[in-house]
């Protein structure tokens, strides 16, 4: 399997032997051997241009054909949708484990892991073929996210060294992964990546998460989509990824302190105060003044948040359109929009007022 995902030339051979096998032979055992090995090889490389069209056209007479054995006709229609997968990704960067091939011909699915920003995780399931937007779509439905074009899969790497974390704004980076990648060739590739690293530990997994932000997401009303958005923007935020000033940070922070515990009567003694502001205050940020001062002011402000839950705001808790602006980068491309209020409208999306009228 090795030399064969290494060498068209040798895979197109053997194709076209198994074509000549599966045509030739009537021993049922034997005409099934050849369709599983059709069916493997197929889901691991596309056929050449030279053979494609010929294979693709039989393989599809027998799939739906009559008078065929149920199970070489099965096969079959599983070779057909392997084919097409594989013509549309390309062939397999790895060589697919054995227990994806085990896999593959018992009709079996495995499992990984997908994580969230939060991280949370979802399970999800794949084979030898599933690519990056095959587990986009089944993700989706798992969290019932109905919204989910601007959604992708990322490679997330975070690197250890010693006994502590490196700062997690520059130990931890995402890459963003094409559609068309195989599952099965990203988790080779986490391990191969995993095993080489010397001196320190590479964490690498996959991570789901919006590719983009659209000033029409602000019209999506779907729950998950909301969330997820708001975590996002949340994690990038604290990353410093959004620079803001010291009361644009301190009323942002008082603003997620309240989204996530409502309201609390003096929450500096009821509350890890102390650990809520480390939690929602960018690192960059917070060096840029004394602790006690920004547990002062950022609490100052979240007492204004029960006032404008009563439905009498202060001017004072109101985050202005310049604050805002501020806060978001300008677009990397003309294509790529971010929307101007877009982390003060996910926090403040249910609110019982509207803040920014």
């Amino acid at each position: 399997m090795r030399f064969l995902c290494a060498s068209t030339a040798a895979m197109t051979s053997l194709e076209v032997t198994l074509l000549g096998l599966a045509m030739a032979l009537t021993p049922i055992h034997c005409l099934t051997r050849a369709w599983e090995l059709m069916y493997l090889c197929t889901s691991a490389m596309p056929p050449s241009k030279d053979i494609g069209g010929y294979l693709s056209e039989y393989v599809h007479n027998v799939a739906y054909g009559g008078n065929i054995d149920h199970k070489v006709q099965n096969l079959s229609l599983n070779t057909l949708n392997a084919l097409k997968r594989s013509v549309k990704a390309g062939p397999r960067y790895t060589i697919p484990a054995r227990e994806e091939i085990d896999a593959l011909l018992t009709g079996k699915k495995l499992t990984t892991i997908v994580f969230f920003l939060d991280e949370t995780f979802e399970e999800i399931t794949y084979d030898m073929t599933t690519t990056v937007a095959d587990a986009v779509e089944e993700l989706a439905g798992i969290i019932k996210l109905s919204a989910y074009s601007t959604f992708s899969l990322f490679e997330c790497r975070k690197t250890v060294t010693g006994s502590k974390s490196a700062d997690p704004g520059n130990a931890e980076e995402y890459i963003a992964l094409d559609d068309n990648k195989y599952i099965g060739d990203l988790l080779a590739e986490f391990k191969s990546v995993k095993d080489r690293s010397k001196g320190e530990i590479l964490h690498c997994k996959l991570s789901f998460k919006k590719r983009l932000f659209r000033e029409s997401d602000d019209a999506i009303a779907d729950p998950m989509f909301v969330q997820l958005s708001y975590v996002q923007l949340q994690h990038d935020y604290m990353l410093g990824n959004y620079p803001v000033g010291r009361e644009d940070a301190a009323q942002l922070s008082a603003l997620q302190i309240f989204v996530e515990n409502g309201f609390v009567v003096s929450p500096e003694t009821c509350m890890d105060w102390t650990s809520l502001i480390e939690r929602f205050l960018p690192r960059q940020i917070a060096i840029t003044r004394a602790r006690r001062e920004w547990e002062v002011d950022i609490l100052s402000r979240y007492n204004l948040m029960e006032l404008c839950n009563m439905g009498t705001p202060p001017k004072e808790a109101y985050p202005t359109g310049t604050v805002i602006a501020n806060m978001m980068p300008p677009p990397p491309t003309a294509a790529v929009a971010f929307a101007p209020n877009s982390l003060i409208w996910v926090l403040l999306r249910d609110f019982p007022i509207d803040l920014l009228s």
